[in-house]
């Protein structure tokens, strides 16, 4: 889950991607284009959207997650299991090789 102001996203295990612009009272799925089911981390960065999803890697959504694009150049693709942003960097945790 990640959230910034009003806005919040969710990511679910087996349903896809979630998205809230008021603050929780109504959710709109956004996972058209993520590839599987799950997703298991979300960050935001501006308008920049992370998603780090089920045997897809790290996905990146500029437009509020309507569309996404591959961003895991490097990155394993079945096990990130959790984001992070600090500043301009994106930290990916794995489930069994580290943080990247």
């Amino acid at each position: 889950m990640a959230a910034s102001g009003t806005t919040i996203y969710a990511g679910t295990d087996g349903s896809g991607a979630f998205l809230s612009t008021d603050s929780g009272a109504s959710w709109t799925a956004i996972d058209s284009g993520l590839p599987g089911s799950s997703v298991y981390a979300l960050a935001i960065s501006g308008t920049n959207v992370f998603a780090a999803t089920y045997n897809g890697g790290v996905m990146l959504s500029t437009d509020s997650g309507t569309s996404w694009t591959t961003f895991s150049n490097g990155l394993p693709t079945e096990q990130v299991i959790s984001l992070a942003i600090n500043g301009t960097n994106i930290l990916a945790g794995t489930q069994y090789d580290g943080v990247y």
